[in-house]
């Protein structure tokens, strides 16, 4: 594990994942994808597929493998980096590819004060202007906030330009922005309510996988 001394809110993992185990998870998952969407709080919260925000591709999946590990990564930074958050579940992963100009622009994975999520059966069956942050369509996530998040770079950066993982956060009361380009494998654990951003990817194939780690709403 490393972790930056000068205020960084996250810590990064290099050596969890063999190249080879990567490279499967690419080779199953790339021609799966679908066009991503994001909480559009302009439109009374409902999900926009607009590429201004968010211009990626998306899949959702589950590997035991794969789940357990990260699990174990993200226990581990929770409790170096003192949150010592009460991590109780956690979504499905969620395989990202990212192609020339595509991107994610600076958003949160979820807002300290929000409230515990409500199940719901289908996310097409989230009420007129309610906000989908709120529902869940797993039963054992009822009641939780999203409160722990990671990013897992699955290829090598030399494949692609731009596309750079950056974070905006305060220190000593600065504004302080970090990129971290990492290598094929590198996990960023971070609090879900940073500010986080991927840069638009100039040339090449950027994939990833995102996930979310939950637990009871903050008090």
């Amino acid at each position: 594990m490393w972790m930056d001394p000068k205020g960084v809110p996250a810590m990064v993992n290099d050596n969890a994942f063999k190249p080879e185990f990567l490279d499967n998870i690419i080779s199953e998952f790339k021609d799966q994808v679908g066009v991503a969407k994001h909480l559009d709080v302009d439109n009374k919260g409902v999900m926009s597929s607009d590429n201004k925000v968010r211009n990626s591709d998306v899949v959702f999946f589950r590997n035991p493998e794969l789940q357990s590990v990260l699990w174990d990564i993200v226990r581990a930074a929770n409790n170096m980096m003192g949150y010592n958050m009460d991590l109780t579940g956690a979504e499905d992963p969620q395989f990202t590819k990212y192609g020339p100009k595509q991107h994610y622009y600076w958003h949160q994975d979820q807002a300290i004060g929000c409230p515990g999520r409500k199940f719901i059966p289908n996310v097409d069956m989230i009420p007129k202007n309610g906000n989908p942050m709120e529902f869940i369509p797993d039963v054992n996530l009822i009641g939780t906030v999203r409160k722990m998040s990671i990013t897992l770079l699955l290829n090598d950066p030399k494949e692609y330009k731009g596309g750079e993982f950056e974070m905006a956060y305060t220190y000593r009361g600065k504004l302080i922005r970090k990129k971290v380009k990492g290598k094929k494998g590198t996990v960023i654990i971070f609090p879900s309510w940073i500010e986080h951003r991927v840069i638009p990817v100039k040339e090449g194939t950027r994939y990833s996988i995102v996930q979310w780690f939950a637990g009871a709403p903050w008090k």
